[in-house]
């Protein structure tokens, strides 16, 4: 195998580790984004 068999398939490799490394921060963010939209509003000043 050459370089040039291998260089198609590296783009879509790239894209979906790049999409498997999001996923789980994602799932965090939408399971505690309340706590995080809480917390800061309660850190807010008014004044």
């Amino acid at each position: 195998m050459s370089w040039v068999q291998i260089e198609p398939r590296a783009p879509s490799i790239r894209s979906s580790s790049a999409l498997l490394a999001t996923i789980p921060v994602a799932v965090l963010f939408v399971v505690f984004q309340r706590y995080f939209v809480r917390d800061a509003n309660d850190g807010a000043d008014k004044g």
